[in-house]
Protein backbone atom coordinates (compact mmCIF):
# COMPACT_ATOMS: atom_id res chain seq x y z
CA UNK A 1 0.00 0.00 0.00
CA UNK A 2 1.20 3.42 -1.04
CA UNK A 3 0.22 6.52 1.18
CA UNK A 4 0.65 10.11 -0.66
CA UNK A 5 0.38 12.88 2.13
CA UNK A 6 -2.24 16.10 2.05
CA UNK A 7 -1.71 19.54 2.36
CA UNK A 8 -3.25 21.45 0.07
CA UNK A 9 -0.12 20.69 -2.53
CA UNK A 10 1.09 23.47 -0.41
CA UNK A 11 3.03 21.72 2.91
CA UNK A 12 3.58 18.15 3.91
CA UNK A 13 5.87 15.26 4.01
CA UNK A 14 5.80 11.68 4.46
CA UNK A 15 8.26 12.48 7.66
CA UNK A 16 5.11 13.67 9.96
CA UNK A 17 3.48 9.99 9.45
CA UNK A 18 6.36 8.60 11.31
CA UNK A 19 6.70 4.43 11.50
CA UNK A 20 5.53 3.68 14.42
CA UNK A 21 1.37 3.74 13.30
CA UNK A 22 2.53 2.55 10.30
CA UNK A 23 4.19 -0.47 11.63
CA UNK A 24 1.38 -1.55 14.19
CA UNK A 25 -1.60 -0.84 12.09
CA UNK A 26 -0.37 -2.11 8.79
CA UNK A 27 2.64 -3.91 8.59
CA UNK A 28 1.60 -6.30 11.33
CA UNK A 29 -1.24 -6.86 9.09
CA UNK A 30 1.38 -8.60 6.39
CA UNK A 31 0.92 -4.99 4.18
CA UNK A 32 4.19 -3.76 2.69
CA UNK A 33 3.95 -0.11 3.18
CA UNK A 34 5.30 2.94 1.17
CA UNK A 35 4.91 6.30 1.57
CA UNK A 36 6.66 8.83 -0.87
CA UNK A 37 7.53 12.66 -1.46
CA UNK A 38 6.37 14.90 -4.32
CA UNK A 39 7.22 18.58 -5.05
CA UNK A 40 4.70 20.79 -3.34
CA UNK A 41 3.96 24.77 -3.99
CA UNK A 42 5.53 26.67 -6.62
CA UNK A 43 8.26 23.57 -6.77
CA UNK A 44 5.40 21.32 -7.60
CA UNK A 45 2.98 23.14 -9.69
CA UNK A 46 4.42 25.94 -11.21
CA UNK A 47 3.09 26.40 -15.07
CA UNK A 48 3.54 29.15 -17.65
CA UNK A 49 0.50 27.01 -19.49
CA UNK A 50 1.89 25.84 -23.01
CA UNK A 51 4.85 23.52 -23.42
CA UNK A 52 7.38 25.71 -22.04
CA UNK A 53 6.76 24.64 -18.45
CA UNK A 54 3.26 22.83 -18.64
CA UNK A 55 3.41 22.15 -14.91
CA UNK A 56 2.28 19.60 -12.58
CA UNK A 57 5.75 18.42 -11.58
CA UNK A 58 4.46 17.24 -8.57
CA UNK A 59 2.00 14.59 -10.47
CA UNK A 60 5.27 13.41 -12.00
CA UNK A 61 7.45 12.87 -9.36
CA UNK A 62 4.64 10.80 -7.94
CA UNK A 63 4.42 8.94 -11.08
CA UNK A 64 8.33 8.15 -11.13
CA UNK A 65 7.83 6.96 -7.17
CA UNK A 66 5.14 4.36 -8.55
CA UNK A 67 7.69 3.27 -11.20
CA UNK A 68 10.14 2.66 -8.77
CA UNK A 69 8.16 0.89 -7.14
CA UNK A 70 7.27 -1.38 -9.68
CA UNK A 71 11.22 -1.98 -9.93
CA UNK A 72 11.87 -2.74 -6.54
CA UNK A 73 8.83 -3.76 -4.26
CA UNK A 74 9.55 -7.42 -4.85
CA UNK A 75 12.84 -7.23 -3.03
CA UNK A 76 11.00 -6.20 0.16
CA UNK A 77 8.33 -8.68 0.03
CA UNK A 78 5.41 -6.69 -2.08
CA UNK A 79 3.60 -7.84 -5.03
CA UNK A 80 4.00 -5.03 -7.89
CA UNK A 81 0.96 -6.64 -9.38
CA UNK A 82 -1.07 -5.91 -5.99
CA UNK A 83 -0.84 -2.20 -5.52
CA UNK A 84 -3.21 0.10 -3.31
CA UNK A 85 -2.59 3.86 -3.83
CA UNK A 86 -4.36 5.85 -1.61
CA UNK A 87 -3.83 9.24 0.15
CA UNK A 88 -5.98 12.14 1.66
CA UNK A 89 -7.02 15.59 0.62
CA UNK A 90 -4.21 16.92 -1.65
CA UNK A 91 -2.92 12.83 -1.42
CA UNK A 92 -6.32 11.85 -2.39
CA UNK A 93 -6.80 14.32 -5.25
CA UNK A 94 -3.47 13.07 -6.29
CA UNK A 95 -4.57 9.48 -6.40
CA UNK A 96 -7.76 10.41 -8.54
CA UNK A 97 -5.29 12.12 -10.78
CA UNK A 98 -2.90 9.09 -11.32
CA UNK A 99 -6.41 6.79 -12.02
CA UNK A 100 -6.58 9.09 -15.01
CA UNK A 101 -3.15 9.31 -16.46
CA UNK A 102 -2.09 7.04 -18.74
CA UNK A 103 1.55 7.92 -17.23
CA UNK A 104 0.18 6.03 -13.81
CA UNK A 105 -2.64 4.31 -13.85
CA UNK A 106 -1.02 1.00 -15.08
CA UNK A 107 1.06 1.21 -12.26
CA UNK A 108 -1.33 0.44 -9.37
CA UNK A 109 -4.29 -2.06 -9.45
CA UNK A 110 -6.91 0.02 -6.69
CA UNK A 111 -7.25 3.17 -4.97
CA UNK A 112 -8.04 4.68 -1.92
CA UNK A 113 -8.94 8.29 -1.49
CA UNK A 114 -9.75 9.95 1.19
CA UNK A 115 -11.43 13.30 1.50
CA UNK A 116 -10.30 14.45 -2.13
CA UNK A 117 -10.82 14.05 -5.75
CA UNK A 118 -9.28 15.92 -8.82
CA UNK A 119 -12.87 17.40 -9.37
CA UNK A 120 -12.28 19.44 -6.51
CA UNK A 121 -12.02 22.91 -7.27
CA UNK A 122 -8.94 23.28 -5.82
CA UNK A 123 -7.45 19.83 -6.72
CA UNK A 124 -7.70 22.22 -10.42
CA UNK A 125 -7.52 24.67 -12.36
CA UNK A 126 -5.96 27.52 -14.97
CA UNK A 127 -5.61 30.01 -11.82
CA UNK A 128 -2.29 28.54 -11.39
CA UNK A 129 -0.75 29.85 -14.68
CA UNK A 130 -1.66 33.52 -13.86
CA UNK A 131 -0.07 32.56 -10.17
CA UNK A 132 2.70 31.34 -11.52
CA UNK A 133 3.68 34.18 -13.90
CA UNK A 134 2.90 36.84 -10.63
CA UNK A 135 5.85 34.91 -9.07
CA UNK A 136 7.96 35.38 -11.57
CA UNK A 137 7.59 38.87 -12.02
CA UNK A 138 7.92 39.25 -8.14
CA UNK A 139 11.59 37.46 -8.17
CA UNK A 140 12.59 39.23 -11.45
CA UNK A 141 11.69 36.52 -14.05
CA UNK A 142 8.84 38.58 -16.56
CA UNK A 143 8.56 38.04 -20.12
CA UNK A 144 7.97 35.21 -22.50
CA UNK A 145 7.08 31.83 -21.37
CA UNK A 146 10.50 30.19 -22.29
CA UNK A 147 12.15 33.39 -20.90
CA UNK A 148 10.42 32.86 -17.15
CA UNK A 149 11.48 29.48 -17.45
CA UNK A 150 15.17 30.07 -18.21
CA UNK A 151 14.97 33.15 -15.82
CA UNK A 152 13.36 30.66 -12.63
CA UNK A 153 16.02 27.61 -13.53
CA UNK A 154 18.41 30.11 -12.54
CA UNK A 155 16.80 31.16 -9.24
CA UNK A 156 17.86 29.87 -5.75
CA UNK A 157 15.11 27.82 -3.31
CA UNK A 158 15.27 30.49 -1.07
CA UNK A 159 14.67 32.97 -4.16
CA UNK A 160 11.70 31.14 -4.81
CA UNK A 161 10.39 30.99 -1.45
CA UNK A 162 11.06 34.83 -1.23
CA UNK A 163 8.85 35.58 -4.21
CA UNK A 164 6.10 33.10 -2.74
CA UNK A 165 6.00 35.35 0.44
CA UNK A 166 5.64 38.23 -1.52
CA UNK A 167 2.75 37.22 -3.49
CA UNK A 168 1.23 35.41 -0.43
CA UNK A 169 0.03 31.46 0.00
CA UNK A 170 -3.45 31.85 -0.58
CA UNK A 171 -6.31 33.83 -2.43
CA UNK A 172 -8.91 35.16 -0.50
CA UNK A 173 -11.23 33.04 -1.19
CA UNK A 174 -13.17 30.25 -0.92
CA UNK A 175 -11.05 28.03 -2.82
CA UNK A 176 -7.61 29.65 -1.95
CA UNK A 177 -4.45 27.46 -2.16
CA UNK A 178 -2.52 29.11 -5.17
CA UNK A 179 -0.54 26.34 -6.74
CA UNK A 180 -2.17 23.05 -7.62
CA UNK A 181 -2.42 20.37 -10.87
CA UNK A 182 -4.16 21.73 -14.11
CA UNK A 183 -5.14 20.14 -17.35
CA UNK A 184 -1.66 20.86 -19.10
CA UNK A 185 -2.09 18.02 -22.22
CA UNK A 186 0.69 16.34 -20.79
CA UNK A 187 0.36 14.15 -17.62
CA UNK A 188 -3.37 14.50 -18.26
CA UNK A 189 -3.13 13.39 -22.41
CA UNK A 190 -7.07 13.89 -22.93
CA UNK A 191 -10.22 15.23 -20.70
CA UNK A 192 -11.20 13.36 -18.18
CA UNK A 193 -14.60 11.76 -19.45
CA UNK A 194 -12.36 10.11 -22.22
CA UNK A 195 -9.84 9.25 -19.67
CA UNK A 196 -12.12 7.06 -17.91
CA UNK A 197 -13.12 5.17 -21.21
CA UNK A 198 -9.80 4.51 -21.95
CA UNK A 199 -8.49 3.82 -18.09
CA UNK A 200 -7.83 0.48 -16.69
CA UNK A 201 -10.82 -0.39 -14.28
CA UNK A 202 -9.07 0.35 -11.14
CA UNK A 203 -11.73 -0.11 -8.03
CA UNK A 204 -11.68 2.55 -6.09
CA UNK A 205 -13.03 3.39 -2.07
CA UNK A 206 -13.76 6.69 -2.03
CA UNK A 207 -15.32 8.97 0.80
CA UNK A 208 -15.65 11.89 2.95
CA UNK A 209 -16.22 12.62 6.69
CA UNK A 210 -19.04 13.64 8.05
CA UNK A 211 -18.35 17.39 8.71
CA UNK A 212 -15.12 17.86 6.43
CA UNK A 213 -15.53 21.85 6.59
CA UNK A 214 -15.72 22.17 10.38
CA UNK A 215 -11.71 22.31 10.35
CA UNK A 216 -11.73 25.42 8.28
CA UNK A 217 -14.91 27.07 9.35
CA UNK A 218 -13.63 27.35 13.45
CA UNK A 219 -10.05 25.92 13.06
CA UNK A 220 -7.26 28.73 13.51
CA UNK A 221 -4.77 27.09 13.39
CA UNK A 222 -3.94 27.36 9.79
CA UNK A 223 -5.04 30.72 9.00
CA UNK A 224 -2.73 31.27 6.31
CA UNK A 225 -4.41 28.27 4.53
CA UNK A 226 -8.14 29.08 5.58
CA UNK A 227 -8.50 32.97 5.45
CA UNK A 228 -12.01 32.83 5.21
CA UNK A 229 -12.16 30.82 8.54
CA UNK A 230 -14.34 32.70 10.95
CA UNK A 231 -11.82 33.88 13.90
CA UNK A 232 -12.99 33.04 17.49
CA UNK A 233 -14.15 36.08 18.00
CA UNK A 234 -16.72 36.48 15.31
CA UNK A 235 -18.73 32.80 16.24
CA UNK A 236 -20.70 34.35 18.17
CA UNK A 237 -21.55 37.50 15.46
CA UNK A 238 -22.01 35.00 12.81
CA UNK A 239 -25.35 35.60 11.12
CA UNK A 240 -27.38 34.85 8.45
CA UNK A 241 -25.79 38.42 6.63
CA UNK A 242 -22.18 37.28 7.08
CA UNK A 243 -22.93 33.65 5.61
CA UNK A 244 -25.03 35.41 2.53
CA UNK A 245 -22.19 37.66 1.84
CA UNK A 246 -19.55 35.35 1.98
CA UNK A 247 -21.87 33.05 -0.91
CA UNK A 248 -22.18 36.14 -3.00
CA UNK A 249 -18.37 37.49 -2.53
CA UNK A 250 -16.50 34.73 -2.00
CA UNK A 251 -18.21 31.49 -3.40
CA UNK A 252 -19.43 32.63 -7.14
CA UNK A 253 -17.52 34.08 -9.83
CA UNK A 254 -18.26 36.98 -12.06
CA UNK A 255 -21.03 35.92 -14.92
CA UNK A 256 -22.41 32.81 -12.78
CA UNK A 257 -26.44 33.57 -12.74
CA UNK A 258 -28.41 35.29 -9.73
CA UNK A 259 -30.58 31.91 -9.77
CA UNK A 260 -27.45 30.17 -8.59
CA UNK A 261 -26.61 32.56 -6.37
CA UNK A 262 -30.24 32.32 -4.99
CA UNK A 263 -30.37 28.93 -4.75
CA UNK A 264 -27.36 28.80 -2.91
CA UNK A 265 -28.43 31.23 0.20
CA UNK A 266 -32.14 29.44 0.38
CA UNK A 267 -30.33 25.93 0.98
CA UNK A 268 -27.39 27.17 3.05
CA UNK A 269 -28.42 29.47 4.77
CA UNK A 270 -32.61 30.65 4.80
CA UNK A 271 -33.51 26.77 4.62
CA UNK A 272 -34.87 26.43 8.25
CA UNK A 273 -33.06 23.88 10.22
CA UNK A 274 -34.90 20.83 11.80
CA UNK A 275 -36.63 20.94 14.71
CA UNK A 276 -35.95 24.51 15.30
CA UNK A 277 -38.11 27.59 14.87
CA UNK A 278 -35.32 30.16 14.81
CA UNK A 279 -31.31 30.40 13.46
CA UNK A 280 -29.10 31.45 16.04
CA UNK A 281 -25.09 32.06 15.17
CA UNK A 282 -23.87 28.36 15.79
CA UNK A 283 -26.49 26.98 13.17
CA UNK A 284 -25.25 30.06 10.78
CA UNK A 285 -21.33 28.00 11.61
CA UNK A 286 -22.59 24.80 10.84
CA UNK A 287 -24.44 26.01 7.61
CA UNK A 288 -20.87 27.55 6.73
CA UNK A 289 -19.20 24.54 7.75
CA UNK A 290 -21.81 22.59 5.36
CA UNK A 291 -20.74 24.91 2.74
CA UNK A 292 -17.09 24.43 2.60
CA UNK A 293 -17.31 20.57 2.96
CA UNK A 294 -20.11 20.00 0.04
CA UNK A 295 -18.22 22.37 -2.35
CA UNK A 296 -15.01 21.58 -1.22
CA UNK A 297 -15.32 18.04 -1.03
CA UNK A 298 -18.79 16.35 -0.70
CA UNK A 299 -20.10 17.28 -4.45
CA UNK A 300 -16.60 16.69 -6.16
CA UNK A 301 -16.37 13.31 -4.46
CA UNK A 302 -19.83 12.26 -5.58
CA UNK A 303 -19.00 13.27 -8.87
CA UNK A 304 -15.62 11.10 -9.36
CA UNK A 305 -17.85 8.31 -7.86
CA UNK A 306 -20.90 8.18 -10.18
CA UNK A 307 -18.71 9.09 -13.14
CA UNK A 308 -16.67 6.11 -12.40
CA UNK A 309 -19.66 3.55 -11.83
CA UNK A 310 -21.01 5.29 -15.13
CA UNK A 311 -17.84 3.21 -16.94
CA UNK A 312 -18.53 0.24 -14.88
CA UNK A 313 -15.36 0.98 -12.45
CA UNK A 314 -16.11 -0.97 -8.56
CA UNK A 315 -16.57 2.04 -6.54
CA UNK A 316 -17.12 1.85 -2.39
CA UNK A 317 -18.39 5.02 -1.06
CA UNK A 318 -18.08 5.62 2.41
CA UNK A 319 -18.78 8.32 5.40
CA UNK A 320 -16.73 8.67 8.27
CA UNK A 321 -20.00 9.48 10.82
CA UNK A 322 -18.11 9.01 14.04
CA UNK A 323 -15.40 10.97 16.12
CA UNK A 324 -13.49 11.74 19.62
CA UNK A 325 -15.18 14.70 20.67
CA UNK A 326 -12.75 15.60 23.04
CA UNK A 327 -10.31 18.18 21.66
CA UNK A 328 -13.32 19.91 19.75
CA UNK A 329 -14.38 20.80 23.47
CA UNK A 330 -14.39 24.97 22.66
CA UNK A 331 -15.50 24.74 19.02
CA UNK A 332 -19.09 25.93 18.53
CA UNK A 333 -19.23 23.14 15.45
CA UNK A 334 -18.14 19.64 16.34
CA UNK A 335 -18.07 16.09 14.93
CA UNK A 336 -16.16 14.25 11.96
CA UNK A 337 -13.42 17.12 10.38
CA UNK A 338 -11.27 17.04 7.87
CA UNK A 339 -8.29 14.49 8.52
CA UNK A 340 -10.28 12.60 11.01
CA UNK A 341 -8.90 9.30 9.78
CA UNK A 342 -5.56 10.58 10.32
CA UNK A 343 -5.53 10.36 13.77
CA UNK A 344 -6.53 7.08 13.86
CA UNK A 345 -4.64 5.49 11.08
CA UNK A 346 -1.11 7.50 11.78
CA UNK A 347 -1.37 8.95 14.73
CA UNK A 348 -1.62 12.00 13.41
CA UNK A 349 -3.96 15.08 13.91
CA UNK A 350 -4.33 18.79 13.79
CA UNK A 351 -5.85 19.19 16.75
CA UNK A 352 -4.89 17.83 20.32
CA UNK A 353 -4.56 14.19 20.29
CA UNK A 354 -7.42 12.90 22.20
CA UNK A 355 -7.52 10.61 24.95
CA UNK A 356 -8.46 7.01 23.16
CA UNK A 357 -11.89 5.14 24.07
CA UNK A 358 -13.28 1.89 23.63
CA UNK A 359 -15.28 3.42 21.09
CA UNK A 360 -12.19 5.20 19.49
CA UNK A 361 -10.42 1.32 19.31
CA UNK A 362 -13.34 -0.03 17.34
CA UNK A 363 -13.70 3.03 15.23
CA UNK A 364 -10.22 2.55 14.77
CA UNK A 365 -10.34 -1.32 13.54
CA UNK A 366 -13.36 -0.81 11.12
CA UNK A 367 -11.29 1.94 9.63
CA UNK A 368 -7.73 -0.60 8.89
CA UNK A 369 -10.10 -3.67 8.19
CA UNK A 370 -12.19 -1.99 5.51
CA UNK A 371 -8.57 -0.59 3.88
CA UNK A 372 -6.65 -3.51 4.37
CA UNK A 373 -9.26 -5.87 3.42
CA UNK A 374 -9.73 -3.79 0.10
CA UNK A 375 -5.77 -4.06 -0.36
CA UNK A 376 -5.41 -7.86 0.34
CA UNK A 377 -8.55 -8.69 -1.78
CA UNK A 378 -9.87 -5.93 -3.91
CA UNK A 379 -13.27 -6.36 -2.00
CA UNK A 380 -13.36 -4.55 1.09
CA UNK A 381 -15.13 -5.73 4.62
CA UNK A 382 -15.94 -4.02 7.45
CA UNK A 383 -16.67 -6.14 11.26
CA UNK A 384 -16.94 -9.28 8.77
CA UNK A 385 -20.03 -7.34 6.76
CA UNK A 386 -19.75 -7.07 3.09
CA UNK A 387 -19.03 -3.49 1.54
CA UNK A 388 -21.36 -2.96 -1.44
CA UNK A 389 -20.57 -1.30 -4.27
CA UNK A 390 -22.63 1.87 -5.59
CA UNK A 391 -24.20 0.72 -8.86
CA UNK A 392 -26.04 2.69 -11.76
CA UNK A 393 -29.15 1.28 -10.08
CA UNK A 394 -27.53 1.84 -6.36
CA UNK A 395 -26.01 5.53 -6.19
CA UNK A 396 -26.35 6.50 -2.58
CA UNK A 397 -25.06 3.44 -0.89
CA UNK A 398 -22.41 3.52 1.38
CA UNK A 399 -20.31 2.29 4.36
CA UNK A 400 -20.92 4.48 7.48
CA UNK A 401 -17.99 4.02 9.34
CA UNK A 402 -18.24 4.25 12.95
CA UNK A 403 -18.05 2.23 16.21
CA UNK A 404 -20.90 0.18 14.57
CA UNK A 405 -20.44 0.29 11.05
CA UNK A 406 -22.73 -0.48 8.69
CA UNK A 407 -23.97 -0.08 4.75
CA UNK A 408 -26.60 2.51 4.80
CA UNK A 409 -28.29 4.84 1.97
CA UNK A 410 -29.01 8.05 0.82
CA UNK A 411 -25.47 9.35 1.16
CA UNK A 412 -25.21 12.73 2.24
CA UNK A 413 -28.88 12.69 1.05
CA UNK A 414 -29.94 16.88 1.15
CA UNK A 415 -26.26 18.31 -0.20
CA UNK A 416 -26.65 15.94 -3.09
CA UNK A 417 -30.03 16.15 -4.46
CA UNK A 418 -29.70 19.73 -4.13
CA UNK A 419 -26.23 19.49 -6.47
CA UNK A 420 -27.93 17.46 -8.66
CA UNK A 421 -30.91 19.43 -9.38
CA UNK A 422 -28.91 23.11 -9.64
CA UNK A 423 -24.90 22.40 -9.72
CA UNK A 424 -24.00 18.74 -11.70
CA UNK A 425 -22.10 19.14 -14.79
CA UNK A 426 -21.81 22.98 -14.93
CA UNK A 427 -20.54 25.09 -12.17
CA UNK A 428 -18.97 25.53 -8.81
CA UNK A 429 -17.59 22.08 -8.32
CA UNK A 430 -15.52 22.51 -11.46
CA UNK A 431 -15.54 26.33 -11.15
CA UNK A 432 -12.08 28.15 -12.21
CA UNK A 433 -13.02 30.70 -9.51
Amino acid sequence: MVFIYGGAFELGSSALYGYKNISENFVSQGIVFVTLNYRLSAFGFFSTGDHHMPGNLGLWDQAAGLHFLQEVISDFGGNPQKVTVSGESAGAASVSALTFSPHSNKLFQQAIVMSGSIHCPWAKSERVVDVSKELAAAIGCDGESKDIVFCMKAKSVDDIMKGIEIIGPTHDHLFPYKFHPRFDGEFFTVDFETALKEAPKIPIIIGVTEKEGGMMSTNADFPALFTFGISPEKWQSYSAKELKEFISKKTLKEGDPKELKDKLIEFYVERSMEGKDQMDWRDYLERFTLLGSDLHYVFPVYEEAMDKIAVDIPVYLYVEEYNNQEPQAHLPVKGPFHGNELFYLFGTTFLTPPTLTDADRVFKANLLEGFISFAKTGKPSVQNKTWTPVTKEHTDRYMSFAPESQMKEKFMVDSINFWKENMAKKDISHSEL
